[in-house]
């Protein structure tokens, strides 16, 4: 039960189909027909589908803003919002003016941008390790 990035930009009809099928895999491996799905995936330790996404979705967003050598496309799409006041949260991330509502308020680097932008300043200053570790227990996401 991987998650993959994409399943968040990959619509609302296909986003349900994954979900339903991800539903139904904890259910036959532990024939389990009755338990509602939260507590299903409590007995396996997961997290839902959605969140899993997100959280590879942040992992990726961190690796293209801190590390020099990942693709120069996806640290192109993120620029740190610059202010001349003291504010407490430093790393802001400016958010794109969308050019459309349906496309570009779904796009890669407004989502990342306003999702970054809600964490809490101490996921946003740790390293690398720290904040996988972090990331991967958070599950505040903005919906």
């Amino acid at each position: 039960m991987r998650a993959n990035n994409q399943i968040v930009f990959c619509g609302a009809r296909n986003t349900d189909k994954l979900d339903n099928l991800n539903k139904r895999i904890p259910r036959f491996i532990l024939q389990d027909y009755s338990s509602p799905y939260d507590i299903l995936l409590s007995k396996v330790n997961l997290k839902s589908l959605f969140i899993r996404c997100l959280q590879n979705f942040m992992i990726t967003l961190y690796k293209s803003l801190f590390f020099a050598n990942y693709p120069g496309y996806l640290k192109d799409m993120f620029t740190v919002r610059s202010s001349s006041c003291n504010l407490r949260d430093n790393h802001i991330l400016a958010l794109p003016n969308p050019k459309t509502t349906t496309y570009g308020l779904h796009s890669f680097s407004y989502v990342g941008s306003k999702i970054w932008n809600s964490l809490p300043d101490t996921y946003k200053t740790s390293d690398f390790l720290q904040y996988k570790q972090e990331i991967l227990k958070y599950e505040a996401f903005p919906q």
